[in-house]
């Protein structure tokens, strides 16, 4: 495929043929439909925060990042969801948190997943998991109700 653009600093990627270079099956139809359903989930996760958060800001960067995001943080980064301390994790961080929603939302499904399929990786004190129910508190801390804050 070409492109009609002029010439550029970045290259264009078809990413079907990276794949097949590298020997990456495409996905199968249960494969596809399971990150669909994954996708939807999501989605419908930052719906809920969005709509019952107050100030919880506008949920259309988290929705539009999510697949990529997902990517990065299933199949990419390498950290030990045992141990989230470890000083040898990668880390995600965003420059601005208007995406901070979808993150969370991230995080506590990549916990329930874990809860109901390999209970065993996760950590062993509850409070190095980021949970479902964790999200009832989202940009609901103390702090921004004090005074100062207010003004």
């Amino acid at each position: 495929m070409t492109t009609p653009f002029g010439p550029r600093r970045a290259i264009y990627l078809d990413i079907a043929e990276e794949m097949e270079a590298k020997g990456i099956l495409p996905l199968s139809e249960e494969e596809a439909r399971m990150f669909e359903t994954f996708d939807l989930i999501y989605r419908s996760l930052c719906t809920i925060l969005f709509n019952y958060v107050p100030t919880s800001g506008h949920p259309g960067g988290s929705i539009s990042s999510g697949r990529f995001v997902a990517s990065i943080l299933y199949n990419s980064m390498d950290y030990d969801v045992s141990n989230p301390d470890r000083e040898d994790a990668d880390i995600l961080s965003y420059a601005a948190g208007h995406k901070a929603l979808g993150l969370y939302a991230l995080w506590a499904l990549r916990n329930e997943v874990l809860r109901i399929g390999a209970p065993e990786l996760l950590p062993s004190e509850e409070r190095y998991q980021l949970r479902l129910e964790d999200l009832l508190g989202f940009r609901r801390n103390p702090v921004t109700k004090t005074p100062l804050f207010l003004k």
